[in-house]
């Protein structure tokens, strides 16, 4: 199955790629850029955790030109779940960073550890979630206030476990729970 997505009237393709690797990356030379650049006398963690505000992504404009130029839905969807898995990336990085300006140490094992805690804690949590409000669902027949609001109150409470309780993020979780 090719995932390709053709643009209407352009010749070239869009392949959808996880951006996890960009938006690390883009942390990374942002956090040296204001370590760098910014006048202050701020340690490399704080430098790191500012770029971690300032490097997430809005895909707002992006998909509004996309619609001028009469793209394909399902190209803006792409955009907005990419967006969404960037602002996750983001939100976990941030939190990597933000402990550590606390006073926490990190070695490179320590931090790999982290990362994949938080982010697969989340992913977990959020299939969890999931799985427990499509089977909640299927009791439910006909009622579509009820399925909203079930699907409006299973969102917000994995967001709050996620993130309040059990320190993963929570962007990812109502993601992972969404799809």
């Amino acid at each position: 199955m090719d995932e390709s997505v053709s643009l209407t009237g352009a010749s070239q393709k869009f392949r959808p790629k996880n951006a996890v690797p960009g938006v690390v990356i883009s942390k990374f030379l942002l956090g040296t850029a204001v370590k760098l650049t910014f006048p202050y006398d701020w340690n490399w963690e704080t430098s790191f955790l500012c770029s971690g505000l300032l490097s997430a992504t809005d895909p707002v404009a992006v998909v509004a030109l996309l619609k001028d130029l009469g793209a394909s839905k399902k190209l803006s969807t792409i955009i907005e779940g990419e967006s969404l898995m960037n602002d996750g990336t983001a939100i976990v990085v941030y939190q990597l960073f933000y402990r550590m300006v606390l006073g926490r140490t990190y070695d490179a094992g320590s931090i790999i550890k982290f990362l994949s805690e938080v982010s697969f804690g989340a992913i977990a949590l959020g299939l969890a979630f999931g799985i427990a409000s499509v089977l909640w669902r299927s009791f439910i027949f006909n009622d579509t206030i009820i399925g909203i609001s079930l699907t409006l109150a299973a969102s917000y409470i994995a967001f709050f476990t996620a993130q309040d309780a059990l320190e993963v993020s929570g962007v990812l979780a109502v993601m992972t729970l969404g799809c």
